[in-house]
């Protein structure tokens, strides 16, 4: 059986969407989202049973802001809950999902903070045998390279780096993209990407940019843009579709969706790809 990397390579991973857009759609309203792991398991299965429905190959645990939590005890418990309910769903493949913490800037302090926090995490990555860890929604490269030398000391599981960048290429702590390729190459990451950035014309062109300047594999996860006070998004299911081929086209290695994104948009998306 082709393991995991085999198969980005060969764009054969289907990433799923949106999670905690869909949680809120079913009503949950408590912050952190990731708290659905300790009060609302059903919901979370819910989810993650809707997009491997769909078709996806790679869950996400709901773990985003996890690395804000107050206390390791509730680290600990968030994420043993999420990924046994993403693995429960019997998916191909799982990644947990590593965010950035609540620091404006890294100080001495913080950083020694945050290195321990990251590092708890890559320890119950290889414990609960992931198979992938993915760092998303990161604004600061310094910040996201704190968070790949603590895991990558306790864990060797597959790393993935994501950010949102802007259409210039920037990410919104204002580090520029060959920075962020360099960060990539310099620590030999098994993939990078962009995800909460809306799909759009704009961000094929800078994956197309992006696509010539780096052979990683690409992980685009892209959402439906900022909603209105309605819950309506500005891009349509049509034009997601529309771009998301594009960037398949492009020779993008994992395709999956962000906030706004539903499993029935990405059934979509992956019936067109296939």
């Amino acid at each position: 059986m082709m393991g995991l990397m085999a198969k980005l390579y060969d764009k054969q991973v289907f990433f799923d969407g949106g999670i905690g857009t869909e949680l809120q759609k079913y009503g949950f309203q408590d912050y952190p989202l990731d708290q659905a792991c300790l009060t609302a398991k059903d919901l979370v299965r819910k989810v993650h049973h809707s997009y491997v429905e769909a078709g996806a190959t790679m869950l996400t645990t709901n773990t985003f802001r996890v690395t804000a939590c107050k206390s390791e005890d509730e680290v600990r418990q968030i994420v043993k809950n999420a990924v046994s309910l993403a693995k429960e769903q019997n998916s191909e493949f799982v990644q947990l999902s590593v965010g950035p913490g609540d620091f404006r800037e890294l100080t001495r302090d913080n950083e020694e903070w945050l290195t321990a926090r990251y590092r708890l995490q890559g320890e119950l990555a290889c414990r609960y045998h992931v198979s992938a860890i993915i760092l998303e929604t990161f604004s600061s490269l310094a910040e996201l390279e704190l968070a790949i030398k603590a895991i990558r000391s306790v864990c060797h599981c597959p790393v993935f780096i994501s950010c949102p960048l802007t259409e210039e290429g920037a990410t919104y702590g204002g580090d520029n993209l060959v920075d962020f390729i360099k960060l990539a190459e310099g620590h030999r990451v098994q993939a990078l990407g962009i995800n909460c950035a809306e799909m759009s014309a704009d961000l094929v062109s800078l994956v197309s940019k992006l696509r010539l300047i780096t052979e990683l594999p690409l992980i685009i996860q892209a959402n439906k843009g900022v909603p209105d006070k309605k819950a309506h998004y500005p891009c349509q299911d049509d034009d997601y579709l529309k771009y998301g081929l594009a960037l398949h086209q492009l020779g993008v290695e994992g395709l999956g969706g962000c906030c706004g994104t539903t499993p029935d948009l990405m059934k979509q998306l992956y019936l067109k790809l296939t």
